[in-house]
């Protein structure tokens, strides 16, 4: 009576069968030992995402501002008119360059970087972002000249 019970209610996998049968597939049956069963498993391979290759380095130094004369005296002079201009070449609204001005100096940093595939980390980025904050957003501004990316819609330096 008991095997018909046990035929009648398998149990689910990973649980203890109370005496099953030996002839059944997947149950060991060791004598003194209830049986336990053991479900097939199934491994899935997933592909791995691919790193981006950093290969461009910046086309300026951090301190190559001396090449832009103008654009160094605006960012020295009247910063906030020189992050709502960065913002605006970013496609952001000036506002944003006036009221988020030190997100817009670590997140413009990143996107150029990220964009271009030059070189570095964000450990980098946020110490550049912190420490020298003008010379890094005029860097960022040389960097789109550059790499020819639109000018600014706010104002041009």
């Amino acid at each position: 009576m008991a095997e018909e019970q046990t035929q009648q209610n398998p149990t689910l996998p990973g649980q203890v069968a109370p005496s099953a049968p030996s002839t059944v597939p997947g149950y060991e049956n060791t004598g003194a030992v209830q049986a336990v069963y053991t479900a097939p498993t199934t491994i899935i391979m997933a592909p791995v995402p691919q790193t981006m290759e950093r290969e461009n380095d910046w086309s300026s130094g951090l301190c190559g501002c001396c090449n832009d004369p103008k654009s160094l005296l605006c960012a020295m002079f009247c910063p906030s008119c020189f992050a709502c201009n960065l913002a605006t070449r970013f496609g952001d609204s000036w506002v944003y360059g006036c009221l988020c001005y030190y997100h817009l100096m670590h997140s413009s940093r990143v996107a150029i970087r990220y964009r271009h595939k030059i070189r570095g980390n964000l450990c980098d980025d946020a110490i550049m972002s912190g420490c020298c904050c003008c010379l890094s957003l005029l860097q960022v501004y040389r960097e789109m000249d550059h790499r020819g990316e639109p000018s600014a819609t706010c104002f041009a330096i």
